[in-house]
């Protein structure tokens, strides 16, 4: 499987081959390490797969005839090679299994639909204040949405699809085994069930349903599609409403020991700065979140689609407003100096804006780079190429969302083929 410019997708959670167990152990492990290995290099012939795995080419065969009738991949034409018989290319497939993964946050909940060969199907973004209707109106309105969604992703599908994952971003810290939401102070909400809440009003029979933290989710969205995809030390900065952070280290997820890791947004910039949610003063989220933005430009800081809202400002910035323009000036100086921090911190090879900052790139960019470079940073890489702007925007903690929820599948293919 390749991205739309040709390079390949990356598969962060390689396995290595079974070693010991029972046959029923190694043979799950088996049709998961092929699963993968397609995933990660793309299509490929028996032998080739055999080669990179070091199985022998029974074995191969064995598990590709299962993977074939479980409709998990499929056979796509031959190999151009020499005399001799050709070898039958092998390819994904999986059509007819969905990994769905969502987002709730603020102003919006937002659901995207993956089938196993990774081609999205659909996708929505609805307005929904969460902070004012609160956890179960908002978890009734995403599982509403979400069936809308998935509806639409099998209209082009012959016979009824499965769901092998749900997985929902939130902006707030989630425990580890991603079932109970801690504390998102931005919606207000604590010690929420939301994956139990969620799965009660979804319906999915099989589907594993699970939460995590939305920086991290759009994290892994930029180390598996994004356009830095593949590098291994990398630090993603939301900008939504409230500021987080996803950090993969060495090319896994740093979640901490309590889920907790990389809550940026609370890194304290000025004591003696403006309140921020979650009680303290001068958080960095406190100068760079939208709502502490949009309150710098005069616009309305909530209420509104937060697309919508950023454009209003890039068309402001483009007639050269005054006040805009102060205020992105502002905006990007606190940027680089976060960055700084964050660099200090974790010494990434990239640090990724996403969320509003990717509309405002062009403006904020130039300026934060300016402020980086005459920081004592524990880095010589140019602050051009450390610190750039995510091309996922929005979706990106849904995106990650739903390619995290596909692992269901790659973890134990049975359980979602069909025979």
């Amino acid at each position: 499987m390749t991205k739309d410019d040709g390079r390949p997708v990356v598969d962060w959670a390689e396995r290595p081959a079974p070693t010991s167990g029972g046959l029923r152990q190694v043979r799950l492990a088996n049709l998961e390490l092929v699963l993968r290995d397609l995933r990660r290099h793309g299509p490929a012939s028996r032998a080739q797969i055999a080669a990179r795995l070091g199985v022998t080419r029974p074995t191969l065969t064995r598990v590709a005839g299962e993977l074939l009738e479980l409709r998990l991949v499929r056979e796509a034409g031959y190999e151009a090679r020499g005399p001799g018989r050709p070898g039958t290319i092998l390819e994904l497939d999986g059509g007819h299994v969905f990994a769905v993964g969502a987002e709730i946050n603020v102003d919006a909940i937002t659901v995207i639909v993956h089938d196993l060969s990774g081609r999205e199907r659909a996708r929505r973004r609805r307005v929904l204040d969460a902070r004012d209707v609160g956890p179960e109106a908002s978890v009734r309105s995403l599982a509403s949405l979400c069936a809308d969604v998935v509806a639409e992703s099998a209209g082009d599908h012959d016979g009824t699809p499965t769901v092998a994952g749900f997985v929902t971003a939130l902006p707030g810290i989630v425990t580890l085994d991603g079932s109970l939401l801690v504390n998102a102070p931005n919606l207000g909400w604590r010690n929420v069930p939301v994956a139990v809440l969620l799965r009660e009003a979804l319906g999915f029979e099989r589907a594993a349903v699970s939460i995590g933290n939305d920086a991290n989710f759009a994290a892994l969205a930029e180390f598996w599609r994004g356009e830095h995809a593949g590098r291994r030390h990398l630090v993603y900065v939301t900008g939504e409403v409230g500021v987080g952070g996803g950090v993969v280290a060495d090319g896994e997820l740093l979640l901490g020991s309590g889920g907790r890791a990389a809550e940026l947004g609370h890194m304290v910039v000025d004591p003696s700065g403006p309140a921020c949610s979650c009680g303290r003063h001068g958080c960095w989220e406190a100068y760079v979140g939208l709502d502490a933005f949009l309150r710098a430009t005069g616009l309305p800081a909530s209420g509104r689609r937060p697309e919508a809202t950023v454009q209003q400002v890039v068309a402001l910035l483009r007639r050269g407003d005054a006040r805009v323009l102060r205020a992105v000036e502002e905006l990007a100086s606190w940027i680089g100096i976060g960055v700084a921090n964050v660099v200090n911190l974790y010494d990434p090879e990239l640090v990724i804006l996403g969320g509003y900052f990717t509309h405002l790139a062009s403006w904020i960019l130039p300026a934060a780079h300016q402020v980086l470079e005459g920081c004592p940073i524990v880095t010589d890489q140019p602050a051009a190429e450390l610190l750039v702007a995510s091309k996922l925007g929005f979706r990106a903690a849904a995106l990650g969302a739903a390619l995290h929820a596909a692992e269901a599948v790659f973890s134990n293919p049975t359980l979602f083929g069909e025979s």
